[in-house]
């Protein structure tokens, strides 16, 4: 195994699975791709990832910043004279964004009918009856739902309930 900064070689690979899918999306169905092949594909994305990386790191400490952000992507692909793709790189940073706001959106939702579920949650079990609304229907109240809980008998006593 190679190491590189204390990293091995093998931890900066993308899933075989990926590079092939991505081979695979991008030419035609009669095309076939060698083993070889795919795997030189993988390294060169490595390669791009990695030169795109270090030009936007240079791009980023040139405005004091030690964090990258999509404009630091884009201006180190234009220094890289792939600039011509950053109009596809905007349009699928928007479609994330979107996707992630329904998402986001989709969880505050769920959280707030849990919640309000959650207020309404009755401590029944499958075989009891719900209390209506005049406090009849033999219901059992919630602090007494535990086994062996006591309640006062209509005769005053003290009765230990068996669930």
């Amino acid at each position: 195994s190679v190491e590189c900064d204390g990293v091995m070689a093998e931890e900066l690979e993308l899933p075989k699975s990926v590079v092939a899918r991505l081979i695979k999306e991008s030419l035609p169905d009669n095309v076939s791709v060698s083993k070889d092949a795919k795997h030189a594909f993988g390294v060169a994305t490595r390669v791009f990832i990695s030169y795109i990386t270090a030009t936007a790191c240079d791009v980023a400490s040139g405005t004091k910043r030690k964090t990258l952000s999509a404009d630091h992507i884009m201006k180190a692909l234009e220094e890289v004279e792939f600039g011509q793709f950053n109009a596809d790189l905007t349009a699928a940073l928007e479609a994330h964004k979107k996707d992630m706001q329904g998402k986001k959106e989709q969880r505050a939702a769920k959280f707030a009918e849990k919640k309000a579920a959650g207020a309404n949650t009755s401590f029944l079990n499958d075989d009891e009856e719900q209390v209506n609304g005049d406090g009849e229907g033999g219901q059992k109240q919630p602090a007494e739902a535990a086994a062996g809980a006591t309640t006062e008998a209509k005769d005053g006593k003290d009765d230990t309930m068996e669930i």
